[in-house]
């Protein structure tokens, strides 16, 4: 069977901070609880404001994943 994933970009004010980033995480692990057809399959990538325009920090991206969160640093 396929099975398709949802991958989303998400544009936030500011850099988030490590408490926002725990809320993101537990806001998504509450989207799996809630659809169960889709836990694990919800990919969302977060970047700042300053990083959608291309400005300074414009390498740095927040990823939460079912199985991962992290910071990265890549060329968007």
């Amino acid at each position: 069977m396929n099975r398709s994933d949802l991958d989303l970009l998400a544009v936030l004010v500011d850099d988030p901070d490590e408490k926002l980033l725990d809320v993101l995480a537990e806001l998504q692990s509450d989207l799996d609880r809630r659809h169960p057809q889709w836990a694990g399959r919800i990919e969302v990538d977060y970047v700042s404001l300053d990083v959608a325009h291309g400005g300074a920090n414009r390498d740095l991206l927040f990823i939460i994943r079912p199985t991962t969160r992290a910071t990265y640093s890549a060329w968007i």
